[in-house]
């Protein structure tokens, strides 16, 4: 036991001296298996070698004294394992499927006595029973994907078939198609613990921790791996379940495929709400087009003619659609109201809401404030309002008189290629890119306004992402394969003003309201102040996202260095990984101002209704920010790690390693 502690150790202590600083997680897989005679005893030497059945490229090793054998660092895919030994027929088993981060085993490879010239090839075989180590995980292949029906053209929405994965229902925006999107709950915790990453570039939203940013299209990914919990110590970042999609690589075969989906609101019924206050059914419209091609970069009889060199593969997805968002209903200031007459202004009970002078404590006559008590400024605020458009109080029982839908306007885009390079028969490489483009026009989006949105300030929510990976694995000898991964992933965040004219309905100026502010320069287009009126059912409220206009970016880059060493029982895996994050954004401000007109009964300017406050000038109260400063977050980690799967035995196998990680945040 002192021996292999030395072995451990000493090969922890090489890789930290000897590789450079390190970055995004491992998506490699690792076979293994064991070469038998008839008999069940070991073959010693016998040439085993795994071919990618895709790509053709081929890798080989000798089977060990106790005839087993280890392939690490095997990218996932359908892979053949041929075996040959002298005096025995050659063994081939086909469609041995390694999905990522999987340490597969195989099993025996029994070779039968014969001449070499003979061989035995295996199809089909029962599915594998996980014996190398004591993860638990699950996998969406591409089949499943192709199988499974989803509204959403997202892979996180698909995961909920998988034990353990409980995902929130798809809801219109940002799920149907590329976007960003709440993370499903795993083993019971919840989803800001969970790491999201495509071929190992993790791409949680550096804001919300709990969302995905930019996934691929479905259509590009090959597979989708779920690390539930107990997995190696190459895996870290945090302490919930690892979600990884695989990209589709290029194959020495050309495939492509395109296709289009298409929805409709003719083909969708009315809501009953929708039908009780007379609205007309919402544009419910979306078109999704999208396209992929992949095979050989080559140039018959000049260039990679075998197709065996190198790869491509390309995927477009478009999408062009409108979605509705739930009725709306506020309690808009009716006309009269908005001239300082609230006779006909009733409670839930139909009861007249008496309008209190607070000069003299009693109600105003007939209920109607006086022109000269008007102020003129607490009027215009409430002319920003659009009039009632749902007077039956039969339907609405005073709780709203006005209703308000819309559909978001939505353009996206998302573009995917990978190069695949198989540089000698020990030194393989791929680079991946990706590049998403999102707009959508509304109201009630991020960086617009928010809930309750009823039609004040729309805005273009603009949305782009670039994001790659290089990874390269270099098979240093049959026993030793080095990997290093860089990844870089740039999102960007803006909300401006959808039109000038927008702004022009809302600006201080050409409303003619007067209200002076203590901080103007952080309020940028002039506009309206905030404004809530408490004590009215459903009230509207004036108010924008605090952060308008949004603008904001992430950019992380990460770099990752791993060695595998194969000494005799024991696979050993050393790796360095490191992190840089930077986080710019428009923080939370008042930058307008706010004035609280709701109702309190200890404010002694109340006047027992909150519109007529605003009539009368009086609030409860004023805030405003001093300043405009967001978030500017910038975060490094390094983390080393060190692992042995020790196969003591034929039916022991021991998996144990050691994570170490600093960070920094500032």
């Amino acid at each position: 036991m002192r021996n292999q502690a030395r072995l451990f150790g000493a090969a922890l202590v090489l890789l930290v001296l000897g590789t450079g600083v390190a970055g995004a997680q491992t998506v490699s897989g690792v076979i293994t298996g064991r070469v038998v005679d008839p008999g069940g005893l070991p073959i010693v030497g016998a040439t085993v070698t795994l071919t990618n059945e895709a790509s053709g490229e081929r890798r080989e090793t000798l089977s060990s004294d106790t005839g087993d054998i280890v392939f690490p660092s095997v990218l996932s895919g359908r892979y053949t394992v041929a075996v040959q030994a002298a005096g025995m027929k050659r063994l081939e088993r086909t469609g041995v499927n390694l999905s990522s981060s999987e340490r597969l085993a195989i099993g025996d490879l029994r070779l039968e006595i014969g001449a070499v010239s003979e061989s035995v090839t295996v199809t089909s075989q029962g599915t594998p029973v996980q014996t190398q180590s004591q993860e638990r995980s699950a996998v969406l292949t591409t089949d499943q994907m192709g199988a499974l029906a989803t509204r959403a053209r997202d892979f996180l929405n698909l995961t909920r078939v998988l034990p353990g994965v409980v995902t929130e229902p798809p809801t219109g925006l940002g799920t149907d198609m590329i976007g960003v999107t709440q993370g499903p709950k795993v083993s019971g915790l919840r989803g800001e613990f969970n790491t999201y990453s495509v071929d190992g570039l993790f791409l949680n939203d550096l804001g919300t921790r709990d969302t995905l940013y930019n996934p691929v299209n479905i259509d590009a990914i090959t597979e989708v791996k779920v690390l539930l919990s107990n997995y190696q110590a190459e895996y870290g970042r945090a302490g919930g379940a690892i979600i990884s999609a695989v990209t589709k690589p290029g194959t020495q075969q050309f495939h492509g495929g395109a296709y289009i989906f298409k929805r409709h609101e003719q083909f969708n019924a009315n809501t009953f709400f929708n039908n009780l206050n007379g609205v007309a059914k919402p544009r419910y419209r979306y078109t999704t087009v999208g396209a992929s091609i992949g095979g050989p970069i080559t140039w018959p009889g000049k260039f990679n003619s075998n197709r065996d060199k190198l790869f491509f593969f390309y995927s477009n997805e478009t999408l062009r659609g409108e979605s509705p968002l739930n009725l709306v209903q506020v309690t808009m200031p009716t006309a009269l109201e908005r001239l300082g007459d609230f006779s006909q202004s009733r409670d839930v009970n139909n009861a007249l809401i008496a309008i209190r002078d607070p000069q003299t404590g009693s109600a105003f006559l007939n209920n109607v404030v006086p022109p000269g008590r008007i102020n003129t400024n607490g009027q215009k605020i409430l002319q920003v309002f659009p009039l009632p458009n749902q007077l039956d109080r039969t339907i609405t029982r005073g709780n709203y008189n006005y209703n308000f839908q819309e559909s978001i306007a939505s353009q996206k885009q998302n573009n995917m290629f990978r190069i695949d390079a198989n540089a000698t028969q020990n030194l393989r490489m791929y680079l991946r890119g990706n590049f998403w483009r999102e707009s959508n026009q509304g109201h009630r989006l991020g960086g617009c306004q928010p809930s309750p949105a009823w039609g004040y300030l729309p805005c273009n929510a603009a949305y782009k992402d670039n994001s790659g990976v290089l990874n390269v694995t270099w098979v240093i000898s049959p026993k030793l394969v080095h990997e290093s991964s860089f990844a870089a992933h740039h999102p960007v965040e803006l909300s401006p003003p959808r039109f000038e004219e927008d702004l022009d309905r809302y600006n201080r100026s050409k409303l003619g309201i007067t209200l002076p502010q203590f901080y103007p320069e952080h309020n940028w287009y002039n506009l309206i102040p905030y404004a809530s009126f408490g004590g009215i059912p459903n009230s509207a409220t004036l108010r924008t996202d605090d952060r308008f206009p949004k603008r904001g970016y992430d950019t992380a880059i990460t770099f990752s260095d791993s060695l595998s060493w194969i000494r005799g029982a024991h696979t050993l895996k050393f790796g360095i990984y490191s992190e840089s994050q930077r986080t710019n954004d428009y923080g939370a401000s008042i930058y307008a101002g706010s004035f609280n007109f709701g109702r309190d009964v200890n404010n002694p300017l109340d006047s027992n209704y909150a519109y007529s406050n605003a009539i009368l000038g009086n609030f409860l109260s004023y805030e405003e920010s001093s300043t405009r400063l967001g978030p500017a977050q910038r975060k490094g980690g390094f983390d080393w790690y060190a692992q042995d799967n020790w196969k003591v035995t034929r039916k022991l196998t021991l998996d144990y390693g050691v994570r170490w990680t600093y960070s920094v945040l500032t």
